[in-house]
């Protein structure tokens, strides 16, 4: 004689082994999508170096400072504008720059790619 249980029991059991398949291939997804984002960050971090970033600040600073040198420090040529002047406008200017430098490192501080 068989238990009325069987059939529940028999059901119990297909649904975990349903269950269990689900939760593997829901787990090998998760693992592909985690390699892809891991090959998209490295080469993410290929792409520009804090070296680089350093190297396109200074030029960038370099051509600012020849440019206000160039210019008179943002008032036209022989004007009232003394040279000590202009020197102050260019290290307020330098300043803004190493704030801006000081910022973005504090920003890309723990952060992989940037």
């Amino acid at each position: 004689m068989r238990s009325p249980i069987v059939p529940l029991l028999v059901a119990l059991n297909l649904l975990t082994v349903v269950l269990l398949a689900v939760l593997v291939f829901q787990s090998i997804a998760t693992r592909s999508e985690l390699e892809q984002l891991h090959r998209q960050v490295a080469a993410a971090e290929n792409g520009i170096g804090s070296g680089e970033l350093a190297l396109a600040l200074g030029d960038l600073e370099n051509r600012i400072k020849d440019w206000l040198q160039a210019s008179g420090a943002g008032s036209p040529l022989g004007t009232s504008a003394s040279p000590g002047s202009q020197d102050a406008r260019i290290a307020e200017i330098l300043d803004i720059l190493h704030r801006l430098e000081s910022q973005l490192d504090q920003i890309c501080q723990g952060v992989p790619v940037c």
